[in-house]
């Protein structure tokens, strides 16, 4: 499977719940327990977290964990998305014990969050801003590089939804429709909605709207102008961008990266007390 990874955050915590511009559907974690133990619950029924194992929780996986009762519990944490998403609900183990060349990578990623993090909420907090952050997204590249090769099965669940998935990202620039996907797919469009909602929980044109706004964020934040981000993104005009932005995201283009700008500058402020 060929696909790219962005790494959203990372840190060490207690257990905490996603933070960013993410739906929680899309985003994934490369999970490492430090101390402790916690359930996680897939397809196949809930699981116990503990160390000794990386594990990778796929797809909106906050509301499957969960800690013990009265017992602490600590862990690395690399949230991120993929495009094409990763496709499965099954969480998948790597023992560090089989894998000395992942368990060097864990020991990496320790070094370096704890190097390089933000002191925020009782945790070490790393995003793009720090800058060991270039450092631990290419630690995500390794790790799910491995996972492509090693866990294919689990990853690629339907076929019919990687087809579908990866005709949206090579056209979402131009305007595309439910057939054109359906056709790419080799299905029928009712067929191509079922499998959307089935395995991402959303439809086809919503996932395709999700993937715009994605680059418009990206282009938003190197600096281009809005019109210009209408047209790189897919829309057809910048008053359609902007209302479709603003349904998505809660906030206009402008008034989001304010509120990025400020964010940034607050963490900035409390790492500096």
């Amino acid at each position: 499977m060929h696909f790219k990874t962005e790494l959203l955050q990372a840190g060490i915590a207690s257990m905490t719940p996603i933070y960013g511009r993410e739906s929680s559907y899309r985003v994934n974690r490369i999970h490492i327990p430090l101390e402790g133990k916690a359930k996680y619950r897939d397809i196949n029924g809930e699981k116990i977290l503990s160390r000794g194992s990386v594990y990778l929780l796929i797809n909106g996986f906050t509301k499957d964990l969960s800690m013990f009762r009265d017992s602490g519990y600590s862990h690395i944490y690399l949230d991120f998305v993929s495009s094409p998403p990763l496709l499965s609900r099954e969480m998948i183990e790597i023992a560090l014990d089989e894998n000395p060349y992942i368990n060097s990578l864990v020991t990496l990623t320790r070094l370096l969050i704890e190097e390089g993090g933000r002191n925020l909420d009782s945790r070490l907090y790393v995003d793009r801003d720090c800058e060991v952050f270039a450092d631990l997204e290419e630690v995500v590249k390794i790790i799910m590089l491995y996972v492509s090769r090693n866990y294919k099965a689990n990853i690629l669940e339907n076929d019919k939804l990687e087809r579908a998935v990866r005709f949206i990202h090579q056209h979402y620039r131009e305007q595309i429709h439910n057939s054109e996907i359906a056709d790419a797919a080799g299905v029928e469009q009712r067929q191509l909605i079922r499998i959307f909602e089935r395995y991402l929980q959303t439809t086809p044109y919503r996932y395709l709207t999700s993937c715009r706004l994605e680059e418009a964020v990206d282009l938003l934040r190197s600096g281009k102008s809005v019109s210009e981000v209408a047209e790189l993104s897919g829309y057809q005009n910048e008053t359609a961008f902007r209302m479709a932005f603003k349904r998505i995201m809660g906030a206009s283009p402008s008034a989001f990266l304010n509120k990025e700008n400020q964010e940034r500058k607050s963490i900035c402020q409390i790492q500096d007390l």
